[in-house]
Parts: structure tokens; sequence; C-alpha cells
């Protein structure tokens, strides 16, 4: 899913690049790119975040070394990523409801955020690195579309 995730990550750079040029094509590499990022964030984020293969997700055995508290903020990173990615492309098009979603979207992750800074700085665990990047990469974009106009 990781190559999954990079490879959305240059279709969406691609968009962009088709957009600031004005060529055709742009909002739809654009609009596939961020619609499928934001569903893979959205229903899949527990798997993706605690590092569990797609064809282990119904066995019991995969989930007993996961604390709960990880699996409802994977969960809840997910939805943030998805509903700030939502908001980018909103923002993007121009259209309708962009800016409420960019903020609910980065509030949401600012949230867990600082609540896996907390963790980190108490367990120093690696799993919160991959949080961290991901944060700051789309956090950054969402902050500048909503400053943009293309």
């Amino acid at each position: 899913m990781k190559v999954l995730e990079i490879i959305l990550a240059v279709i969406f750079g691609i968009g962009l690049f088709f957009k600031f040029n004005h060529w055709p094509g742009g909002n739809m590499f654009i609009t596939i790119s961020l619609t499928l990022l934001a569903m893979q964030y959205f229903l899949l984020s527990f798997i993706f975040f605690n590092k569990i293969k797609l064809k282990n997700i119904f066995k019991n055995e995969t989930y007993k070394n996961i604390p709960p508290a990880k699996i409802i903020g994977t969960i809840g990173f997910g939805i943030g990523l998805s509903t700030l990615l939502l908001g980018t492309l909103y923002e993007l098009l121009h259209w309708p409801g962009g800016e409420i979603n960019l903020y609910t979207g980065i509030i949401l992750i600012s949230i867990i955020f600082i609540i896996s800074i907390i963790k980190y700085l108490k367990t120093k665990s690696k799993f919160y690195i991959p949080i961290f990047i991901r944060f700051f990469i789309w956090t950054l974009i969402g902050i500048i579309s909503l400053n943009i106009n293309l």
C-alpha cells in the first residue's frame, strides 16, 4: 500500500504541474489521485499505519500485539487525512466546502499529532515517524492550497 500511496502522490504532483501550466488533464489527475488517496486513508488507515498485511486483516492473532488506542488513533488520523485531502481537492478545483474540510482535517490531525508527540517522547517508538511525515507533508499542501488561486 505504500507503493500505491507514492504512485498517487506522484500523479497528484503531475496534476499540479499540468494545472499550473494550464494544460488539459490537470484537474483529472488531481481528482483521481486525491480521491483514491483519501479513500485509502479513510478505509485502510488502521492496517496501513499499523503495518498489517492486507491478507491478515480478518485474523484475530494479527491484533493481539496492537493496543486498541493505536488502532483508534490510526483510524482517527486516517479520517483526518482523508478530510484534509478532500478539502485540498475542493480548494484546488474551486468546489464549495473546501475551506471547512481543510480546517476540519487540519484540526483533527493536529490533535492526533499532539497526542503522537507526547506518546513518542515517552516511548521513542518508530511507529510515530510515518505519522509525523504525513502530517507535515499533507498539512503543508493543504495550507498552501488555501492560499493559492490557480
